[in-house]
C-alpha cells in the first residue's frame, strides 16, 4: 500500500509545472509526497535573496480543520548524481544560519489562520557568494494526534554571482523509448528550470524542477519521447522562477537508437 501511494505521487510530481515543496509525512516510515495533500499550505516555495532582495517573507496558512504548531530549523538536503535532493536529518537552530535572519521562529495557528514569517539578509554580506540553505517548517498538530508535516523550502544568497552556465554534453535515445540527455553545470550561479524536447513541430516532451548545484558534474536526465528515431529533436534547458525564460543550453540531434557523439 505505501509504495503504491509513492508511485502514484511521483507520477503526478513529474507532470506538475510549478515549484514543488518537500513534505514528508513520518507514519513510522517517511513518505515523499507533493504539498497538495497537506492542510498546511506554505509559499512561496523558492526563496532568492539578494542586493535588491534583502527581505524576503513566506506565508504558512492553515487551512485544515485542527490548530497546528509550526516550528522552523535549518536542515541539509544532499544532491544525488541524477540532481534529486534527498533529507540527511541533520538540522540546526533557525537562528544559526549565515547572513540570514528568521523571524519569528515558531506560530501557532488556529483553522483558518495564517502566520507570514520574513526573511533579512545581512547588509554587510560581501559581494561574490551563493549560499543555499534549506528551510524546513516543521508543523505538528497540538492535539498531540495525526501525522507530522515538514514542509522543505530553498533559500539561496546570491550577490555579484554571474548568470548561470550549461552545456549540453550528449543525447540518445533509448530503447525504452526514451531521451537521456547529459548536462553540465559549468559556472556561474545554480540554475533552475525545465528540460523540453521538441520535434519540427512543437515540445513533445518537458521535465520540470532541474536543479543543478554541482559544477563539473555530468547529470543525464531522461524523458519520454513518441515516435520513433532517426529524426531531429532539439532540446533546450530553459529557467524558471527567478530566471524566467532564460535559455541554459540548446541543441539539435539527429536522434538515433544508440549515443550521440
Amino acid at each position: 500500500m505505501l509504495e503504491n501511494l509513492i508511485n502514484r505521487i511521483e507520477s503526478r510530481d513529474a507532470s506538475m509545472t510549478r515549484v514543488v515543496a518537500f513534505v514528508l509525512i513520518f507514519l513510522g516510515q517517511t513518505v515523499i509526497c507533493g504539498s497538495a495533500m497537506a492542510e498546511v499550505s506554505v509559499e512561496p516555495t523558492r526563496i532568492v535573496l539578494n542586493k535588491s532582495q534583502h527581505t524576503q517573507t513566506i506565508i504558512v496558512r492553515n487551512d485544515g480543520s485542527r490548530s497546528v504548531s509550526v516550528g522552523l530549523v535549518w536542515t541539509k538536503m544532499v544532491q544525488a548524481a541524477d540532481a534529486s535532493l534527498h533529507p540527511t536529518g541533520v538540522a540546526r537552530d533557525v537562528r544559526q544560519a549565515r547572513l540570514i535572519t528568521v523571524t519569528p521562529t515558531k506560530a501557532e495557528l488556529y483553522p483558518g489562520q495564517q502566520a507570514i514569517f520574513t526573511l533579512q539578509l545581512d547588509p554587510n554580506t560581501p559581494d561574490g557568494i551563493e549560499i543555499r540553505e534549506h528551510l524546513r517548517f516543521d508543523i505538528d498538530q497540538t492535539i498531540k494526534k495525526g501525522p507530522r508535516w515538514a514542509v522543505v523550502i530553498p533559500v539561496f544568497v546570491r550577490l555579484g554571482i554571474a548568470a548561470p552556465k550549461v552545456s549540453i554534453s550528449g543525447a540518445h535515445y533509448g530503447q525504452d523509448g526514451k531521451v537521456y540527455v547529459s548536462m553540465i553545470h559549468t559556472n556561474g550561479a545554480s540554475p533552475y528550470g525545465h528540460l523540453s524536447v521538441f520535434d519540427q513541430q512543437s515540445e513533445i516532451a518537458r521535465l520540470n524542477n532541474i536543479n543543478l548545484y554541482q559544477q563539473g558534474q555530468n547529470t543525464t536526465f531522461s524523458l519520454p519521447v513518441p515516435g520513433g528515431t532517426n529524426r531531429n529533436l532539439r532540446v533546450q534547458y530553459v529557467g524558471d522562477a527567478e530566471f524566467l525564460g532564460q535559455l541554459f543550453a540548446e541543441q539539435v540531434w539527429q536522434i538515433s537508437s544508440g549515443p550521440s557523439q
